[in-house]
């Protein structure tokens, strides 16, 4: 165990004042956004971690429940979203949700709970999210404060945020800075007439410092170069190392990492693999960088956590490209890295995805790319994190391997030519390349982005048809039936009801005995049935849940129950579909929040809701569509939502509340024209019309003369153009309505 360094070393120096003013806005509780905007090295981090540590530990403690500081430095808005996201609600926290609904529960949480909230390093790419997202933070009722810290202004204004534009020290406080070895070497008149030009910048005073000149001339020479921007920074970097260590490279290799702040477990785990020494000799030497300010220390509740600059994080890369050996010595401290990554995403009973994110970005940059592809796609991780819900993360994640291979996305220009320059047996195989592009498909279908999902696993086929003469045929078979089963997935969910049938029929017609997916898509294949032929339907259902039993998967068997249950509604046998769904509950009752059992939850009791709907049980059917619906709205799920709605819509009509009725109705109808969702839309189109003249039959044609129904006429008419319409407003005829209604 390593002794935990002295904080004071990494104090704020000069800044009184400016905290002084944010204490007071802070405890005002006026204020919900403080903009810290400077140019670089200004101070601006250094004075958002001791808000921090002020709100955690100090005068603000009393003020916030929760501090929570997230490094927007090189993320997507999204991902440095749900990192955030993951540290306010825990790492067990699924993350099923496209980037509203993750500013959803980000503002709900905050909502709940009094919370610091930083968001550090705001880059160019990500304003025009963050303005979108601080106009909802500022509308929102709470007691929370978001810090941001900018190189550029941000245009974020209003009563509620307080902007702070930081300029460079004054006073004695620029002298600080510069250490006690260059005060006792030069006399305070001659630093302050010489370090004038540096307009009292903090990171240019310890860039003096740390090239630490002999002499007067050399003092000067080194502000002259600082104040035109000329000095070698990398030497000064170099120098101050070298009075450090003999050996430096373990810290510059933090160069190669691409987070600025890190837990004490990287730094102690690049000195012991690189050769620093023993553990006396490791507290030496990190309190060293600590004392010289290269190191800052920041407070948290669990380990000791450091941060380094942006510029000097830049400048230890190009210090460590330059060294004798340095692409090899690169090479190997990426390796390096993606081993400590592995091993923390392993030793973590729920570990994050940014973590296993770490890990892929080491191995692409070292140019070890079979090795993260073995990691992921031959073993069972990505299978793991699919059915725990962390989904959103695992597409950006995913797609890091597609943008390999088109050879455009990868920011990093240095990586991208390693990566292109690699030995050809660091490529993908045609097989290898199918695989990536079904895991993502996977990723879009519980995304709901099922025309990107159609995109993917059509590459896919068209891989495996070429190149099939390559592929041994129980590989090809197995990756065709995971292509067919994403098919059937995104038809389903955008009215394709015909090849919905055929894909999920191709996977049942290449089934050998009980197998998992053959059985999934044999209930699937009733579901989308039931809108054709609602007796194949139910014989398919009760065939599925019946393997599912012997196959002894309960959640395969939930899937199933109320597949089985549904098509029960709608014949109607309303006491077979409450068997149905009780059991089902039963099943995913108590599973773990954000997994793919807690997902079916929501369409089981928005299903249950169904039939209580149908027996006129208003009380139970609401209780249940609305606790379905908020499941559904916590997993992102706008679809199985939207779908609520519609019953809801009929709920209200029933009991004859026909504004609430109609609302419900018409945010049904948008939100699934929206998605594409014609399952839903149709019935909600043709219940609207009927509501509005009861002489309707539900023909397309009818539409237009449909007295009241100006608000969906366009939407109506739009879908009218499609084969798929006939199929829905046939089963809306025979059994929707009749459920209902009649």
């Amino acid at each position: 165990m390593f002794v935990i360094p002295d904080f004071s070393t990494g104090q704020v120096v000069g800044r009184t004042d400016e905290l002084n003013i944010i204490y007071r806005q802070l405890i005002g509780k006026k204020i919900k956004i403080i903009l810290l905007e400077g140019e670089a090295g200004i101070g601006k981090t250094a004075i958002a971690n001791r808000l921090t540590e002020m709100a955690s530990v100090g005068a603000l403690a009393e003020r916030f429940d929760s501090t929570i500081f997230q490094s927007m430095y090189q993320e997507s808005w999204e991902t440095g979203l749900s990192q955030l996201i993951e540290k306010i609600l825990g790492k067990g926290t699924s993350l099923k949700a496209d980037r509203d609904m993750l500013e959803s529960q980000l503002l709900n949480r905050c909502q709940e709970k009094k919370i610091l909230v930083t968001l550090d390093n705001i880059e160019i790419n990500q304003q025009q999210n963050l303005m979108g997202f601080a106009k909802k933070w500022t509308e929102m009722q709470h007691s929370s404060v978001l810090v941001i810290t900018s190189l550029t202004p941000l245009v974020i204004s209003g009563s509620l945020v307080q902007r702070v534009k930081l300029s460079g020290l004054n006073g004695p406080y620029p002298l600080e800075l510069l250490g006690s070895v260059i005060r006792q070497r030069f006399n305070n008149e001659e630093l302050l007439d010489n370090i004038t030009k540096l307009r009292g910048i903090p990171l240019n005073l310890l860039y003096l410092r740390w090239q630490d000149p002999k002499t007067l001339s050399a003092l000067k020479r080194t502000v002259e170069d600082l104040a035109e921007g000329t000095l070698n920074k990398i030497d000064s970097l170099e120098n101050i190392l070298s009075r450090i260590t003999q050996s430096p490279t373990h810290f510059m290799a933090l160069g190669i990492i691409r987070q600025l702040q890190f837990d004490e477990s990287l730094l102690a785990y690049f000195w012991d693999k690189m050769g620093g020494g023993n553990s006396e000799a490791y507290i030496l030497h990190r309190d060293k960088l600590i004392s010289n300010r290269l190191l800052i220390p920041i407070p948290t509740h669990q380990q000791t956590t450091y941060r380094i600059s942006a510029e000097v994080h830049k400048n230890l890369n190009q210090a460590l490209t330059r060294r004798i050996g340095g692409e090899k010595r690169i090479a190997i401290i990426h390796y390096l890295a993606s081993e400590y990554y592995r091993k923390q995403f392993e030793s973590n009973d729920l570990p994050a995805i940014d973590t296993l994110n770490a890990f892929v970005y080491h191995c692409f940059a070292g140019g070890d790319l079979l090795r993260a592809y073995k990691y992921l796609f031959e073993s069972e991780i990505l299978s793991q994190l699919q059915q725990s819900g962390r989904i959103i993360q695992l597409q950006a994640l995913l797609e890091t391997f597609l943008e390999f291979e088109s050879g455009t996305a990868l920011k990093v220009q240095e990586v991208l030519e390693t990566l292109l320059g690699s030995d050809v047996e660091n490529r993908f195989t045609n097989l290898q390349h199918a695989k990536i592009l079904v895991e993502i498909a996977h990723t879009c279908s519980d995304l709901g982005q099922f025309n990107k999902c159609l995109e993917l696993v059509n590459r896919a086929e068209e891989i495996l048809s070429i190149n099939s003469g390559t592929i041994d045929e129980p590989t090809r078979i197995s990756l065709l039936r995971r292509i067919w089963y994403y098919s059937g997935v995104s038809f389903s969910n955008t009215g394709c009801s015909d090849q919905c049938i055929k894909s999920y029929f191709k996977i049942v017609s290449t089934s050998e005995g009980l197998d998992q997916l053959g059985c999934l898509s044999l209930g699937y294949l009733s579901h989308d049935l039931r809108y054709r032929d609602i007796q194949n339907s139910l014989r398919y259902a009760s065939m599925a849940t019946e393997i599912s039993r012997k196959i002894q998967d309960t959640r395969l068997l939930a899937k199933n129950l109320c597949n089985l249950g549904e098509t029960y509604t709608f014949i109607p046998l309303l006491d077979e579909a409450n068997l149905c769904f009780e059991e089902a509950y039963r099943c995913c009752y108590n599973m773990p929040a954000g997994s793919t059992e807690q997902r079916e939850l929501g369409r089981i009791l928005k299903n249950w809701g169904v039939v209580a709907l149908a027996q006129k049980d208003w009380i139970t059917a609401k209780e249940r569509l609305a606790e379905g619906a908020k499941i559904s709205l916590a997993m992102g799920d706008q679809r199985r939502v939207a779908s609520g709605m519609l019953y809801l819509g009929i709920l209200y009509h029933q009991t004859r509340d026909i504004k609430e009725a109609e609302e419900n109705l018409i945010s049904c109808i948008r939100t699934t024209y929206a998605c594409g969702d014609y399952r839903y839309l149709i019935p909600a189109i043709l219940t609207y019309a009927k509501w509005k003249d009861p002489n309707y039959s539900g023909k397309v044609e009818e539409l237009n003369n449909c007295n009241g129904c100006e608000q969906i006429s366009e939407i109506a008419l739009d879908i009218s153009r499609e084969e798929k319409f006939d199929v829905y407003a046939d089963f809306w005829r025979k059994h929707f309505w009749p459920v209902f209604y009649e």
